[in-house]
């Protein structure tokens, strides 16, 4: 799983012990990964589930919003929407495949 911060994550941590992505840091002004780097933690399958947030303006965000699928159609809580996000498949020759999610009408 990634979140926008790591106050979303911690619930999710405390609870399981399991590690959580981070994209934004602790408060959204940390250390994040950029948008290529995302994408290929994406390819390889480190995390399906993103907690991103559905209204900011931050690349990464855009892009989870066109390659990922939203789960449910409830209005984002907080701000926040779940996202289902899965490697791209590769294609005849080898090369991975754009992903895009049902609204992106293709890759990223």
């Amino acid at each position: 799983m990634a979140t926008e911060t790591a106050v979303i994550a911690a619930p999710t941590i405390y609870d399981s012990g399991r590690e959580v992505y981070p994209l934004c840091g602790y408060n959204g002004t940390g250390a994040a990964p950029t948008p290529g780097a995302l994408q290929r933690a994406i390819a390889r399958n480190d995390f399906r589930i993103v907690l991103a947030s559905a209204t900011s303006s931050d690349p990464r965000d855009r892009w989870i919003e066109r390659s990922c699928h939203r789960v449910g159609r409830a209005q984002p809580v907080r701000g926040i929407a779940i996202y289902f996000c899965v490697p791209p498949v590769a294609t005849r020759h080898g090369a991975p495949a754009p992903v895009g999610g049902p609204a992106s009408g293709g890759g990223p």
